[in-house]
């Protein structure tokens, strides 16, 4: 910060001397301050691009009028003069570089390609990090977790150690703290099927508690309104629309606000549609519906919460006064001692992909480098070259400083020149940024090059033009006549050692650079070549939206609506097995690297102590077709999905070396929710939460069993399951007409997903190495 201010007072000189006297001072002042202010490095280097900017128009008006004043009463004044000094310059400067177009071509496009990459990557920074919410306020909106130590060091649940999830009466605890919070929402996800303006369609849903628009976010809608807590109570049939699906399902006809659709067997109203700002990253549904309120069950933890500080409030004061509340409230029963942590919602959004922008960020700058590098190296070559120009300059009376301003128009007129051309590149660099982005880049879509961007690339074009041009304007500003007609190329040992040292540090730029892109590209195709321990080249995963209520439909008990469910989603498996080419079928809860988690306290015959594992309820068959290997006992069969079958559960690898360290799990006591059974196999760990990863620590019973109906499908496939998917598609919509396939892909698609992140990273750093190449 201090070397900005001090760049800063020394442009000052460029104001007239009564004004520089007069406001100088106070000017210095507030560029303090605005520096103070800004967040991080970037932000300084952006609050200090706009104020430059602002310095060099005052002075040029100021100068301009204060001339203007003077010639109007007959005197020829010092400024006159220094600018008609500088128009000699710049002439001189642009008959130079048209006598060398080769070398300055060259210097233009190098200087461009760098000034383009470091400001597309700073027009995403820009919108990622620096640019805050879009909401009133924003610093004062955050988000608010559960703090569970137990989970501490859990290889698959670490992240709910200070990131953990709330029950519904535990939000209801924590909301109703006085003077803590101007406003507290709950948010979850839903969807459904909705029927109304189209053919029947998944839609994906937020679901919301009253506050989150009206005291939270505080956004107005496009049209209509918020729904708020007469909403809840009266049973919440109302419906808010994203922008982007009123568009797109609705062709933004406004006269949609105030119609009913129905949303499965549910006459819901569409009572408002929210602006593209309302977005909530991690959130990226189709709409919203108002949170339900009956949920009593204090260890159901399903609620994500983000909050309003109260006035005056900080985070910790709101964690520390929540986490009292949460301890006192808590039953007996249900006593596990959470605490509360509070984060800035801007900085929680971002801690993903704050790292990878970061790395980005500085690859940029460093081809920049090489860019400036290589513009050092040719205006030191033209240097040499015009060595005895320069000694009769001097010779004939140019002063030193004279040749200096001279060697710096040249450079300054040749960062200009690539400035214009960087910031054209800009632009389409940041939109192929924003194009290849991988999902997750919260506000990505609002990277462009607006006025700020383009006052950081300008005034980086500047002082890069200034500081590299220096090294040819000192070096070569002490020419001696003599020595410069007695060499035979003009130059000397010293002189030639100077560009030997820039082109030195241009390759150690360049080198960090291809070091850089290969260790990313090593890890991508490691992630690639990562054995998911499953048949994934051979699999599809399909989930399909139910309609559950109208398969109830007819129904009078509580069996009777099971078996109903129950038979659609066997009617579904024996539809699709039927289909040539298919192998085999099973219903999973979770389906591998989508997102999809389920967990539970468990307990084990021997075992002393908590431990916390991952739950997966599926179908008889499931491993067979998923190609998991049973190490030891057997799968879960067909005798075991029955709701009277005794409670028979299968182990990974992990969970049993866990749990029996010597080796034998089959036939041991495991018990979970409130249901206690025997271990009856083993399987290998497999990687279906991340690929980085296994999934040590997990368990599986049947579905019918614990009673979980739902669920969705894997289907493996004898050849390119690809070649099946048209079929898929026909059989499934010929068991109901209200089914809405959500998606059916490959699972190879979803490892790919998995690796978009690193693989982006890796070509861009691998650009950027080929461009200093």
């Amino acid at each position: 910060m201090k070397a900005g201010v001090g760049l800063y007072r020394l442009l000052l000189r460029l104001l007239p001397a009564g004004l520089r006297a007069r406001a100088g001072d106070e000017m210095v002042e507030v560029v303090r301050v605005r520096l103070a202010r800004a967040r991080g490095p970037i932000g300084r280097l952006r609050a200090l691009g706009h104020e430059i900017g602002g310095l060099l128009v005052t002075s040029a008006r100021a100068r301009w009028a204060h001339a203007g004043h003077r010639r109007g009463r007959g005197v020829v004044t010092g400024w006159s003069e220094a600018m008609e000094t500088l128009l000699q310059d710049l002439r001189f400067a642009g008959r130079t570089m048209r006598r060398n177009p080769g070398p300055t071509l060259v210097a233009v496009l190098a200087f461009a390609l760098g000034i383009a990459a470091s400001t597309a990557m700073f027009s995403v920074v820009d919108a990622v990090l620096l640019r805050p919410l879009p909401f009133p306020e924003p610093d004062r909106i955050v988000s608010v977790y559960t703090k569970n130590p137990a989970f501490e060091g859990h290889p698959t649940l670490g992240d709910a150690a200070e990131r953990g999830s709330w029950s519904y009466p535990e939000f209801e605890t924590v909301r109703d703290v006085p003077g803590v919070m101007d406003g507290l929402a709950a948010i979850s996800y839903g969807g459904g099927v909705l029927y109304g303006g189209g053919e029947p369609e998944r839609v994906s849903l937020g679901l919301a508690s009253a506050d989150l628009f009206s005291r939270v976010l505080r956004v107005r809608p496009i049209f209509g309104r918020v729904f708020d807590a007469e909403d809840v109570r009266a049973g919440g049939n109302v419906i808010l629309l994203s922008e982007g699906y009123w568009r797109r399902r609705f062709g933004a006809d406004p006269a949609v606000v105030g119609s009913t659709v129905r949303l499965g067997d549910e006459a819901v109203t569409i009572v408002g549609v929210l602006p593209q700002e309302a977005h909530l990253a991690g959130f990226d549904v189709e709409g919203w519906r108002p949170l339900g309120t009956d949920d009593a069950n204090w260890g159901n933890h399903w609620l994500f919460t983000v909050g309003r500080l109260a006035e005056g409030v900080h985070a910790q004061q709101a964690a520390d006064r929540m986490a009292a509340a949460l301890t006192a409230a808590e039953p007996p029963q249900h006593t596990v001692g959470h605490g509360v942590n509070v984060f800035p919602r801007q900085a929680d959004e971002t801690r993903g992909v704050r790292g990878p922008l970061f790395l980005l960020t500085i690859a940029a700058f460093v081809l920049l480098g090489v860019a400036c590098g290589n513009v050092a190296v040719l205006l030191v070559g033209a240097a040499i070259d015009r060595e005895q120009e320069l000694a009769v300059r001097a010779a004939l009376g140019a002063g030193r400083g004279r040749l200096v301003r001279q060697l710096l128009t040249e450079s300054l007129l040749l960062s200009l020149v690539a400035a214009a051309l960087g910031i054209l590149l800009a632009g389409g660099a940041t939109r192929a940024l924003v194009l290849l982005a991988p999902d997750g880049v919260p506000r990505v879509d609002r990277a462009t090059i607006d006025g700020g961007v383009l006052a950081f690339g300008v005034t980086l074009s500047v002082v890069c033009g200034l500081v590299f041009g220096l090294i040819p304007a000192l070096g070569f500003s002490r020419t001696d006549l003599r020595s410069a007609m007695v060499s035979s190329r003009g130059t000397t040992g010293h002189r030639a050692r100077l560009q030997g040292i820039v082109v030195v540090g241009e390759l150690a730029l360049a080198t960090v650079l291809l070091v850089g892109g290969g260790l990313l590209a090593r890890t991508v195709l490691a992630l690639n070549n990562a054995d998911p321990a499953f048949a994934a080249s051979e699999t599809l995963a399909l989930r399909i939206a139910v309609p559950v209520s109208r398969l109830k439909r007819g129904t009078e008990s509580e069996d009777e609506r099971t078996a109903a469910v129950d038979a659609f989603y066997r009617t579904v498996s024996d539809r699709i097995e039927a289909i040539p080419g298919v192998r085999g079928v099973a219903i999973t809860s979770n389906l591998p690297l989508t997102g999809d988690r389920g967990n539970n306290d468990i307990t084990a015959e021997g075992f002393e102590g908590d431990l916390v594992a991952e739950r997966r309820f599926v179908s008889a068959g499931f491993f067979d077709v998923m190609g998991i290997r049973i190490l030891e006992g057997r799968g879960i069969e067909a005798g075991d999905d029955r709701p009277d079958a005794p409670v028979n559960v299968v182990i990974s690898e992990g969970l049993a070396r866990t749990l029996w360290p010597d080796g034998r799990a089959v036939g041991r006591r495991f018990g979970y929710w409130d249901r206690e059974g025997q271990v009856i196999g083993v399987v290998a760990d497999i990687r279906d939460e991340e690929l980085q990863s296994g999934t040590t620590l997990a368990f599986y019973v049947a579905r019918r069993q614990a009673g979980q109906l739902g669920g969705s499908f894997v289907i493996r496939a004898d050849a390119d399951p690809r070649s099946l998917i048209p079929h898929i598609r026909r059989q499934v919509r010929e068991v109901h007409e209200g089914i809405a396939i959500v998606s059916l892909v490959p699972l190879t698609d979803l490892i790919a997903d998995q690796v978009a992140a690193e693989r982006y990273r890796a070509r861009l750093v691998l650009v950027f190495s080929g461009l200093a190449g």
